[in-house]
């Protein structure tokens, strides 16, 4: 399955856009080990690259709520 990043997709922020490109970019990398039967360790350590960036890119997205006053943020 190929997900591809359209436009449409944009927040209109460069630094949430360019993370959501990389979610897809991590996203692909484990369907295709998922497709290909790509080993277990290898599986493992992208679920764990997707945990560790997706923490990464939510902090971020907090900082912008926070900076914009975001209403449907919790506070």
């Amino acid at each position: 399955m190929k997900i591809e990043w359209k436009e449409e997709y944009s927040v209109g922020l460069k630094e949430i856009d360019d993370q959501h490109k990389r979610f897809f970019v991590i996203i692909e990398k484990l369907d295709d080990l998922v497709q290909s039967g790509g080993t277990r360790e290898d599986t493992v350590r992208t679920l764990t690259d997707l945990a560790s960036y997706a923490n990464y890119h939510f902090s971020a997205e907090e900082k912008y709520f926070e900076e914009y006053s975001y209403e449907e943020s919790k506070s």
